[in-house]
């Protein structure tokens, strides 16, 4: 479960960095 938990937070992470980094993309 807590690996499973730190996956969620790496992906949501990345989700948030990508989408702050190509914001129009984002329509």
């Amino acid at each position: 479960m807590i690996a499973l938990d730190a996956l969620a937070m790496a992906v949501l992470t990345a989700i948030v960095t990508w989408s702050g980094r190509y914001p129009d993309l984002r329509q």
